[in-house]
């Protein structure tokens, strides 16, 4: 026994112990702190996310707003309505393509289109040799600017771009003669201006039918958001991430592209430029720990001191320590209520105890609302399974009624009950063949009467015939008696 403690003192042990305490809480609280930090960090990288698409939206509204100004004060120009009244394409061109240029370089407008009143384009400043076409088949501003006769503005896909309108009328005495149309095109040259301003990358990322489809991006080195990521940012759901990419840190967010009519076409992509500020995060994690390190030797000398004093409180504080490391959250933290400083550092491992139950219990409310979401997802799934099916259903028994009716069967009903959102329907198709069935019947009855009055007048007729037939032969008679008395 005594060679044990020769080769291994109680006081080393203890001294090791509280060593090894000291350090768990010094990494303990340097994990607090680095979380901290991380938050921070975080918060602030979020922060930057947020302005910097808060540039983004803001350019984007500017650039509506510019468009909406140039857009009413070039169809408020007193020519304006002949000229497209008249078709007057050349003249159009000759006013306003020499300005566009400059309109661009000012306030990055590079789109300009004349329309009719019936949406034809009559010419464009940007493409002169392209007019004539029907720009109501894709873009719904100049629909809303001729229907409701006011300015409309906002996202729409263009010819070859993504792009933002400002749709205002032309009037003459009153009456809406055609539209003038400005814009932006959402292109890579337009982004590579925001993205050096705000030290980012900026990508737009358009909806297909088959996936997504890079529009424009400034980025070098591809995209940062996953396929799986956009289609997630799309849906609604937020998305902030980091990427590294040519030695660099980027902070990753998206935002779904919202159209005119509030339909989503697409994501914006973007990656703000962090390097820095992660860099000094890490340098700051860095000297919090070194100065954990620092702190946990210079307790180790402390402990050296007193440590056969206080070899058995450490022992039972470090027993505790090393199961609630394990996991055990039901194990008792000896020495709590003790008033001096044994008792404190069972309080400060009472609380990482309470921490680490409260991560739990914060981990099972989480997955119990994970498995709520995936409940109203898959009811949510069933409704539009449902409604398929109602209008599946609908368009059988109404092509089953229609094909009845053309082959003549005027008693064909609907008898079998639709959706409420289709009842009406069937309500108004029994209705409206119950009538027809009616006046169709109503038509046969007098075709059978007029048949009757026919049948009569035939019958008359051959009478009367009769009797004239009756008549020529006694005229014929009465003139050859004449004869004979004429020769005698």
């Amino acid at each position: 026994m005594a060679d044990v403690k020769v080769r291994r003192p109680l006081w080393i042990r203890i001294a090791l112990y509280g060593f090894a305490a000291v350090l768990f809480a010094s990494a303990a609280i340097g994990a607090q702190a680095w979380y901290r930090q991380s938050g921070m960090i975080d918060q602030s990288l979020q922060t930057e996310l947020k302005s910097d698409l808060a540039v983004i939206t803001a350019d984007i509204d500017a650039q509506k707003r510019a468009a909406s100004a140039l857009a009413l004060a070039v169809a408020g120009e007193p020519e304006m309505p002949d000229l497209i009244l008249t078709g007057n394409r050349d003249e159009l061109i000759r006013r306003y393509s020499q300005s566009l240029p400059a309109i661009k370089e000012k306030g990055d407008l590079q789109l300009m289109t004349f329309a009719d009143a019936k949406g034809t384009a009559v010419a464009r400043m940007h493409t002169p040799e392209k007019f004539g076409d029907d720009m109501t088949q894709r873009r719904k501003t100049i629909v809303s600017t001729l229907r409701d006769g006011n300015l409309s503005a906002g996202i729409e896909p263009g010819r070859t771009a993504l792009s933002v309108f400002a749709t205002a009328p032309v009037r003459k005495d009153g009456v809406i003669v055609g539209v003038a149309d400005v814009g932006t095109m959402l292109t890579e040259d337009y982004f590579s201006r925001l993205a050096g301003s705000i030290n980012a990358n900026i990508g737009i990322h358009i909806k297909t039918a088959d996936g997504f489809e890079t529009q424009s991006t400034t980025s070098k080195t591809g995209n940062f958001l996953t396929p799986e990521e956009l289609q997630s940012v799309f849906d609604g759901k937020t998305f902030d991430g980091a990427v590294d990419a040519d030695d660099k840190h980027y902070a990753v967010t998206g935002m779904p592209l919202v159209d005119f009519s509030g339909t989503k076409v697409g994501v914006l992509e973007l990656a703000s430029d962090v390097t820095e500020m992660t860099a000094a995060g890490q340098r700051a994690l860095a000297e919090m720990v070194i100065g954990a390190l620092v702190v946990s030797l210079l307790s180790l000398v402390g402990f050296l001191v007193f440590a056969r004093a206080l070899a058995g409180a450490l022992r039972q504080i470090t027993t505790t320590m090393n199961r609630l490391a394990a996991g055990d959250l039901t194990i008792e933290v000896a020495g709590k209520d003790r008033p001096d400083e044994i008792g404190a550092m069972g309080k400060a491992v009472e609380v990482f105890k309470d921490a680490a139950i409260e991560r739990e219990r914060l981990q099972a409310e989480a997955a119990a609302r994970e498995a709520e979401k995936e409940e109203q997802r898959r009811r949510q799934e069933i409704e539009g399974q449902e409604y398929v099916k109602a209008h599946h259903f609908f368009m059988s028994e109404m092509t089953n009624g229609f094909e009845r009716v053309s082959n003549g069967d005027l008693t064909a009903r609907l008898d079998k009950p639709f959706s409420s959102d289709y009842e009406g329907v069937r309500g108004l198709f029994n209705s409206s063949i119950g009538k027809l069935e009616d006046t169709v019947g109503s038509v046969v009855n007098s075709i059978g009467a007029i048949r009757t009055g026919l049948a009569e007048i035939t019958v008359a007729s051959n009478d009367l015939a009769q009797r004239t037939e009756q008549q020529a032969a006694s005229l014929e008679e009465t003139v050859a008696a004449l004869s004979e008395v004429t020769s005698a």
